[in-house]
């Protein structure tokens, strides 16, 4: 069955293989180190890989662009046209927390929801003993889902949404290796359990839409062109690419700036 339509029918693809194993430990133990150069604490505290991260760690931004990525996502989207809308680092320490079962769709503001995916790229292993991602298989085709707020600290999301119920199969393993990823539907009902290995868990997020896609309410966003074209006014594009040609401040400022477009309520800092 093609990609697509397994997508369409599961709400959710894995695993798929986007870099070797080695080049996925390499780009995780670079991640590793500049995550923790950059301070702001862990990840729900830290707005640098919280949100927009590719702003920031020039190994996200290589990454979601890697061809490997980026033609699937043309596919399931189908559209020549990407953009990039965000990026997230949810490395989960010995011991880290949990993702209670949610949609991300929830708090996205998107319309229509079916016009985005995530890509969650594995670098480093992601069992079930290291808290890698479970999906209810199908939950998408239920729509949006009520969901309550149940801020801990045991839940890597801020706000602590929680889907209220989901029918259908009980939740599976997403099992990824290094340098496989998976992809899943913004209305897939998902979560992750905590990491009970001695080892981070190293993951990235990537979420991607077409163009055509916009943020609800009239308002406008904030996005990077990945492929193709955006003539649409809907999205303020950004170019900045972190790298060695541009200061740590360079890149904070492009962030605090996309930003201030994107979400800047949810911010942990002000």
């Amino acid at each position: 069955m093609a990609l697509r339509s397994r997508f369409l029918r599961d709400g959710a693809l894995w695993p798929v293989d986007v870099l070797s194993a080695g080049a996925a430990r390499a780009l995780g133990r670079r991640l590793l180190a500049d995550a923790r150069r950059s301070g702001g604490g862990a990840f729900k505290a830290n707005d640098h890989l919280y949100y927009k991260a590719h702003l920031i760690f020039d190994a996200v931004d290589e990454l979601a662009r890697m061809p490997s990525i980026v033609e699937t996502v043309r596919g399931l989207l189908q559209s020549d046209d990407v953009l990039l809308w965000d990026a997230s680092v949810p490395i989960k320490p010995p011991g880290g927390p949990m993702f209670p079962l949610h949609q991300d769709a929830t708090y996205w503001g998107l319309e229509p929801p079916d016009g985005a995916l995530t890509c969650w790229v594995a670098l480093s292993e992601a069992t079930a003993r290291h808290g890698c991602m479970t999906v209810v298989r199908g939950s998408h085709a239920q729509g949006q889902l009520p969901h309550h707020l149940s801020p801990s600290d045991s839940s890597m999301l801020r706000r602590g949404q929680q889907v209220a119920a989901a029918e259908g199969e009980a939740a599976e393993d997403v099992a990824l290796s290094p340098g496989q990823m998976s992809v899943h539907h913004p209305l897939l009902v998902h979560g992750s359990g905590a990491n009970v290995t001695q080892e981070d868990r190293i993951g990235v997020v990537l979420n991607y839409l077409a163009p055509e896609t916009r943020p609800a309410g009239g308002t406008t966003g904030s996005a990077t062109l990945i492929a193709g074209a955006c003539d649409v006014g809907h999205w303020r594009l950004t170019a900045h690419r972190p790298g060695p040609d541009c200061t740590a401040e360079t890149s904070e400022r492009a962030h605090r700036e996309a930003l201030a477009t994107h979400r800047g309520e949810l911010l942990a800092r002000k």
